[in-house]
């Protein structure tokens, strides 16, 4: 399918992307605070409302194929990924009819430019992790768009998304129960090390592109002012002082402080703090220890016991089977997600 209308071309679009727990968020709201950004939340477009298959397809699409999806990302705005679904049909129907071409890439764009109309910025950001996945396809069929890519130590992530599932007592009231046991589902060392493996992998592809721009959560919580300034001459905005002015909030493994405001440096390696296993640190140094040395994340091999080694086959089967389970409504196709990562 070609995509050649003016909204595509002339309209410019950015993206952070990375490995889930690795900043993402804290950097969408750093570029919210610019004068022309308007952060949007984690939607979830690209592979859960729209499959890979079906953007890089000749599929032809009506009207009445695209208002589900329509509907869903204006809720998803609107509201938050995690709200019960609102009907918003004559808003909807309405954008569908201004489009110039009826396919996904138009009307995501349609949508999101009509939700920050009066807000005095123009140019849309989504921070959504997982559309690193889909960076070839973004990068291809929106022209203005801009990739920033997030990567953090994998000790870091595993720590992080080992305690995910307190984020609700930690401040993030609005995440349903059900997604906190998703949370703690979704966590098991081999899944973590080998997702943060394929994430760099697919990153790497894009490492000439010069609409692509990786850089380090450390580089970023160590230096964030530089780092930012940096991020900014990428993107082509205006740096200020008061885009680094955050809440402090988001952590898995501390209280939400929203009246605080700041980026902590402490955060950069609080895996060395504890709370991770010698398992899991052997197994993230097995799994990783290539491209953790390559992007300069000192690796070295823990000792364990035989016992803990097999005590979590079972236990990775038993959450593998939860965890699909609990996954297979987040993606329109849940094999090609896992090709996309594993295979």
């Amino acid at each position: 399918m070609i995509y050649t209308m003016n909204l595509l071309k002339n309209n410019i679009i950015f993206f952070v992307v990375g490995n889930s727990r690795s900043g993402t968020t804290m950097l969408g709201r750093i570029l919210g605070r610019q004068k022309n950004i308007s952060t949007f939340p984690e939607l979830h477009f690209f592979e859960q409302l729209v499959a890979f298959e079906d953007i890089d397809s000749d599929k032809e699409w009506s009207p009445d194929s695209l208002l589900p999806m329509t509907n869903r990302l204006i809720n998803n705005i609107r509201n938050g990924y995690f709200a019960p679904k609102k009907n918003y049909d004559v808003i909807s129907k309405k954008l569908i009819s201004e489009l110039g071409q009826l396919n996904p890439m138009e009307l995501y764009l349609k949508v999101l430019l009509s939700e920050m109309s009066g807000s005095g910025k123009h140019i849309p950001l989504e921070q959504t992790p997982r559309y690193l996945f889909s960076a070839g396809q973004i990068l291809e069929k929106l022209p203005n768009a801009k990739i920033i890519n997030m990567i953090r130590d994998p000790r870091a992530v595993m720590l992080s998304q080992k305690h995910k599932w307190k984020r609700r007592r930690l401040g993030a009231k609005t995440i349903p129960r059900l997604e906190a046991f998703r949370s703690w589902a979704n966590y098991h060392p081999i899944f973590i090390t080998k997702l943060w493996r394929a994430n760099v992998l697919e990153a790497k592809k894009y490492e000439k592109h010069p609409r692509f721009f990786s850089i380090k959560f450390e580089d970023l919580v160590n230096s964030p002012e530089p780092a930012i300034k940096n991020i900014c001459d990428f993107l082509g905005v205006i740096y200020s002082d008061d885009m680094l002015e955050i809440p402090k909030v988001g952590s898995s493994t501390k209280e939400d402080a929203s009246n605080q405001k700041g980026i902590d440096s402490n955060i950069a390696n609080s895996w060395k703090n504890g709370g991770l296993t010698h398992y899991e640190l052997n197994l993230c140094h097995k799994v990783c220890n290539k491209e953790m040395r390559e992007l300069g994340y000192e690796s070295s091999a823990v000792a364990q016991s035989l016992f803990v080694s097999l005590y979590n086959i079972p236990v990775i089967i038993f959450k593998g089977c939860i965890s699909v389970m609990l996954n297979l409504g987040r993606t329109k196709n849940i094999f090609s997600s896992i090709k996309k990562r594993f295979l």
